[in-house]
């Protein structure tokens, strides 16, 4: 076997089509199975079924002030291609929609923001010159799984803003008045049923029985770890994710578990392909 040979013409073809150049194949969308192999041992499911229940009825993005302004909407058909294949190919391994994209130029960075009351992406018009597909990946992954019910908040708000709105919660849940500064969440929750409030009090007796007190700084923290878990999954590349993390330690965390046994069975059960650049 000759390993320097030029490949086939035909060889050449098939890979291109079913190995696309801008990241490697995973062949198994994100499913519970695949899910219990990436989730952090912080990041709380108990904790995250409150703010799933809570996001199902109150949109998360409108308990923000992320308002970034919106200097022109991106048709989806107008990005560049290869910010175009890497969103849809995120998009669809975790079962999310396309996600609206603004251009706003006061920001360094892409950052999730409101518009019109709706979760949108906002990039920075530079964003759409980046040609590296690994380091467009290792940015967007986590902001885009932000979009799953429920996980928007931890990368949005503080650990104090994420108090808070469990606290209102529990005000809600007794009847009692506001102790926090949150009316608007009230307002909110008393505009919705009865139903909400009986799944929102189920949640909170599970967790409270299972955990004892929420350490909401912690859950918080295993929900931006299970992120960048997932980031690794679909990106593909450790370099790119580990230099995506501002914190140290979440780094630390993101090694460990890029040569942990979780990790390698997590490769088998999506039949992660390799990336091999065709000469």
């Amino acid at each position: 076997m000759v390993l320097n040979k030029k490949p086939d013409e035909s060889v050449a073809n098939y890979c291109h089509r079913f190995q696309p150049p801008f990241l490697p194949r995973i062949w198994k969308q994100v499913n519970s199975e695949v899910w219990a192999l990436i989730q952090d041992k912080e990041d709380c499911e108990g904790v995250g079924k409150i703010f799933e229940i809570l996001g199902l009825n109150i949109p998360e993005i409108s308990m923000t002030n992320s308002d970034y302004k919106s200097e022109r909407l991106v048709e989806f058909h107008q990005l560049p291609t290869t910010l175009k294949n890497i969103i849809e190919y995120i998009a669809y391994e975790i079962s999310i929609p396309i996600p609206d994209i603004h251009i706003d130029n006061n920001l360094d960075a892409p950052a999730l923001g409101k518009f019109k009351n709706n979760m949108s992406l906002f990039v920075p018009v530079d964003f759409m010159d980046q040609n590296d597909p690994f380091k467009i990946s290792a940015i967007l992954v986590p902001l885009l799984a932000s979009y799953w019910t429920g996980r928007a908040l931890p990368g949005i708000l503080s650990a104090e803003d994420l108090l808070t709105i469990l606290k209102t919660l529990l005000d809600f849940l007794s009847s009692k008045k506001s102790t926090t500064n949150n009316q608007l969440l009230m307002q909110e929750l008393n505009k919705t049923s009865k139903q909400v409030k009986k799944e929102l009090g189920r949640a909170f007796k599970s967790v409270s029985a299972e955990k004892g007190n929420i350490n909401i700084s912690k859950w918080a923290r295993g929900v931006n770890r299970s992120s960048q878990n997932l980031n690794l999954l679909l990106t593909q590349n450790l370099s790119a994710v580990y230099n995506s993390i501002n914190n140290k330690t979440d780094q630390s965390h993101l090694l460990r578990y890029a040569v942990s046994e979780r990790f390698l069975e997590l490769r088998k059960l999506v039949g992660c392909s390799i990336h091999v650049p065709l000469q």
